[in-house]
């Protein structure tokens, strides 16, 4: 055991604990003799408070997406995200003596499987700015990082489009001086060192996009002829490299909302429990009267947990507005170490193929409106460690699968709900020394 608290492994999760100190265990029912083994309980009145905090920044670099937009959601108030990225000449193509610029065409290719969210009638504006500073690939920017001493004071570019009608990418001009520093920092081998990237800034709109980096339509091109060549124009092409930085910013308004007045307070419950992505909030997870467990309920004996679920249906419609704001279609489960400014995975949600260790999502049940979610690991563990005279020192959240890229927002009921509460269930036998 250390600090306090101890990790069961995902193959241990069924583990039979008694209401005592003397440390003697059984691992699993098999074990059991049939006639000692009482039939299976259900507990669900174990008390689950669940909270909603604000989440801190999160690395925000180098992410597969690229988020711009702005918008106003009725329940989480107001949201803008913006993102900066390093272009790169990745051999295709270069330029020829006496060159004159022409124009620069800019495009950015969306995500197709999920490219906007919000309100996608309403046009959007966005200005492009040319960074004077370098960002780096190799350096962790959070979702926060103030870009504003990066910038140019004047765009080189700004357009307009409705996310409905944009189907595969947006396009539009900029500046013709700005291809005109490019052709000469390239001319002079400073094109690293002096065309830094660009920034793209909402102004106007209601929706957020999200684009791929990689996407073949993402790049810009700067067309060029020669003196008395004007009907034979050639082109030079720039796209984000892989090695590219890029870094999404973003930023959330709750002020004006009853969600921020309300909800934000740690030692409050309430009917609903609130989790958005584009790092907005998380939810936390408290089980308060768990070490009471054996004596309320279990009588002294022996007990191996079968199953403990966590069940969190999703708040009615008339709360949530989900038909036109989804809810996220899947979580993770964390523990956060206590009085410390980190979290971890706990291991029956991590999966090791080939070497390679990724997280196991929990998706959302579409057909009961909610979440279940198996904290049978993280139950067992708490009550051994209560029965060992000690205090579980984590908590358990509530976080949406890709906090910084994944649009949507849910609203969760929690035990307040008058009438479909968050709940633990806990299946368990008991049975004789």
């Amino acid at each position: 055991m250390k600090n306090g608290f101890i990790f069961a492994a995902a193959s241990f999760v069924v583990l039979s604990l008694t209401n005592g100190c003397d440390n003697e265990e059984k691992m699993g029912a098999d074990i059991i003799p049939a006639s000692d083994i009482a039939a299976i309980k259900i507990i669900d009145t174990v008390t689950v408070n669940a909270y909603t905090e604000k989440e801190k920044a999160l690395v925000s670099s180098n992410q597969n997406y690229l988020l711009v937009g702005m918008m106003e959601d009725p329940v989480f108030g107001q949201t803008q995200t913006s993102f900066a990225a390093k272009f790169s000449n990745t051999s295709y193509g270069s330029y020829k003596d006496n060159a004159i610029v022409d124009s620069v065409i800019l495009s950015l290719g969306f995500n197709l499987s999920n490219p906007s969210y919000g309100d996608t009638i309403t046009e959007c504006n966005i200005d492009v700015y040319p960074l004077e500073k370098k960002i780096y690939y190799d350096t962790t920017y959070y979702s926060d990082f103030d870009i504003s001493g990066y910038l140019s004071e004047k765009p080189v570019g700004s357009f307009k489009f409705s996310p409905q009608n944009a189907e595969t990418l947006i396009k539009t001009k900029l500046d013709v001086e700005y291809g005109n520093k490019i052709l000469q920092a390239t001319r002079d081998t400073t094109f690293d060192e002096n065309i830094c990237g660009l920034y793209f800034l909402p102004t106007e709109g209601n929706s957020i996009m999200r684009f791929s980096y990689s996407s073949s339509y993402t790049g810009y091109t700067v067309y060029y002829h020669l003196p008395d060549e004007e009907d034979n124009p050639s082109n030079v092409s720039y796209s984000i490299a892989n090695d590219d930085a890029r870094i999404n910013l973003i930023k959330h308004d709750y002020s004006s909302t009853t969600f921020n007045n309300d909800f934000f307070n740690t030692e409050t419950e309430n009917q609903y429990a609130y989790l958005q992505s584009l790092v907005g909030t998380k939810i936390r997870l408290d089980f308060p009267n768990l070490k009471e467990l054996n004596k309320n309920n279990l009588n002294g004996k022996y007990y191996t947990i079968l199953r403990a679920q966590l069940i969190a249906p999703l708040a009615e419609n008339q709360v949530s507005q989900e038909e036109s704001f989804p809810a996220i279609p899947s979580l993770v489960c964390v523990g956060s170490i206590e009085g410390e400014d980190n979290t971890f995975y706990f291991p029956e949600y991590l999966k090791t193929q080939n070497y390679v260790t990724t997280i196991v999502p929990i998706s959302i049940d579409e057909t009961n409106h909610q979440y279940s979610i198996n904290l049978t690991a993280r139950i067992v563990d708490m009550l051994k460690t209560y029965s060992l005279g000690s205090t579980p020192k984590y908590s358990v959240y509530l976080y949406p699968a890709n906090p910084v890229t994944d649009f949507s927002r849910s609203i969760i009921n929690t035990n307040k709900h008058s009438d479909k509460p968050m709940r633990l269930v806990v299946e368990y036998i008991t049975y004789e020394k």
